[in-house]
């Protein structure tokens, strides 16, 4: 566990899976061990796409923008969740079902939002407050061809679990060779973003950045469930509202350390409380394994918080 917290690399590789996974409630603790399997696909994701932005300058825009094709990689054409009406057996395309596309809006919105705020640019920003050099490259040549090589591997290992398990589906190659090219389209357009200069707007208390962002995630986790209307409105609203708030406020000088570290408690917090929601399940069993498992993730996310603020606190100080 020492060697994980000191080694930002590591540490990402870990994250990436435990928050985009387990931390969001789709596997209670019992199952821990399967971070195995899914760290190959989350973490050297989240480590290369980290590693292509910062080696090029970039910053939040382009690593959000690569996020958003992985997301869209690993949905549509690994694990075809966006258009398998059996996927999960969660009737997850019932939702604003597009026929002409083949997908449900609400889980298209859905999914593609939470990898990319949270599995992939939630553990990118606790690695990097928790490095004094932030902005620095994690990965050496070698490094980042193993990265490419786990990345493949994780790619056939969640093409070829989400086959077998979820009836053998494949999506028509029309929307496949689609969802390919929008995925490339977004490649190009995150390496052509320009470095953004430091003159945003001057941010609001940490507090009240923290409240903002736990509004925000409600709406996203929470609006989920409802109908499918009103869940594509507060979705939407949640995902603009965080968006434009770190476009306006991010940039600016007065953008200090507290102001990330509320962003990232309020990602932490979101998932905190959703997650035994999502692990409720239909038995007293399932109620007490979602309980035990939401609790001891919970713990984990204040930790995670609190070393933070040593590290800032220690920061400081020097």
């Amino acid at each position: 566990m020492t060697k994980i917290i000191r080694s930002p690399a590591l540490a990402l590789y870990v994250l990436s899976p435990l928050i985009g996974e387990f931390f969001l409630g789709d596997f209670p603790v019992v199952l821990l061990p399967l971070i195995v399997v899914l760290a190959p696909w989350y973490g050297a994701g989240a480590l290369l796409i980290r590693e292509v932005a910062r080696r090029r300058g970039r910053g939040w825009p382009t690593i959000a923008l690569l996020a958003l094709a992985w997301a869209l990689v690993g949905e549509g054409l690994l694990g075809q969740s966006l258009f398998n009406p059996g996927y999960a057996n969660a009737h997850l395309l019932d939702h604003g079902f597009l026929p002409v596309l083949g997908l449900g809006a609400t889980w298209t919105v859905f999914v593609l939002a939470i990898h990319v705020a949270f599995s992939i640019c939630l553990p990118i920003a606790i690695v990097e407050l928790g490095m004094d050099e932030p902005h620095r490259p994690l990965l050496r040549r070698r490094g980042i061809l193993a990265c490419t090589a786990l990345l493949l591997v994780g790619a056939v290992v969640t093409f070829s679990t989400a086959y077998r398990t979820w009836g053998h589906f494949v999506a028509p190659w029309p929307r496949l060779a689609a969802t390919a090219l929008i995925a490339v389209a977004l490649v190009v357009l995150a390496l052509r973003v320009p470095p953004r200069r430091p003159d945003g707007a001057r941010p609001p208390a940490p507090g009240i950045i923290l409240g903002l962002f736990l509004a925000c995630g409600a709406a996203l986790l929470g609006g989920v469930r409802l109908p499918t209307a009103a869940a594509l409105v507060t979705m939407t609203a949640g995902i603009v509202v965080a968006v434009i708030a770190l476009a306006r406020w991010a940039p600016s000088p007065q953008w200090t350390d507290r102001h990330r570290l509320a962003v990232i408690t309020a990602g932490l917090l979101t998932y905190g409380w959703s997650a035994p929601i999502r692990m409720w399940g239909h038995t007293p069993a399932d109620h007490v394994l979602a309980l035990v498992s939401g609790a001891l993730y919970l713990a984990a996310e204040i930790a995670i918080v609190l070393r933070l603020r040593r590290t800032l606190r220690r920061r400081a100080a020097a």
